[in-house]
């Protein structure tokens, strides 16, 4: 899904997630159908687990992060990492995220306790990447630098399957 006020031609050709021994692997083959250049987002910003449902939302764009939410003891926010995907490439993406996480939860009376998520148990996964035909520039007069990233790109949503496991070689028989 490409957010409606930026119809940007990038494609999940395919995307596929695993538990691997140590980390969950997620694996996005983006295609830009366009005629021109994309800035695409490769670094994981936020990590967003949902136990209940069973469901990984990994963003590599900020529009997941409310101006509002405490800002903890860093309130700086990053660049983040984009490459660029000439028209009409294809580009594998890779992400891992660890199997277990712990979460620092702030309250407002700036004490926070520790939350943890087993991701093991992960049934779902989305990545949702920021996708633009221009690369970022902060304006440092300009608004919030979050609402500045907000406003750069579009949000392109990819549904990640579960990885078929490899198939068993046989043995050969000989044959006499």
């Amino acid at each position: 899904m490409i957010s409606a006020q930026n119809p940007l031609r990038l494609r999940a050709a395919s995307a596929t997630f695993r538990h691997a021994e140590d980390k969950l692997e997620v694996e996005v083959t983006l295609v830009n159908e366009g005629d021109r250049p994309l800035f695409v987002t490769v670094g994981i910003r936020q990590i967003l687990y949902d136990a209940a449902s069973r469901t990984l939302d990994l963003w590599l764009s900020d529009h997941a992060r409310s101006p509002d939410a405490h800002p903890g003891r860093c309130a700086t926010i990053s660049v983040p990492r984009t490459e660029v995907l000439e028209a009409g490439a294809r580009h594998p993406l890779r992400l891992e995220a660890p199997r277990h996480l712990t979460r620092l939860v702030p309250h407002e009376d700036q004490s926070f306790h520790f939350e943890d998520l087993d991701l093991t148990q992960t049934e779902q996964v989305r990545v949702h990447l920021g996708c633009s035909d221009r690369p970022f520039y902060h304006n440092p007069k300009g608004p919030a630098v979050l609402e500045q990233l907000k406003a750069w790109c579009a949000v392109v949503e990819v549904d990640a399957r579960p990885a078929k496991a490899p198939k068993e070689e046989k043995p050969l028989r000989r044959k006499d």
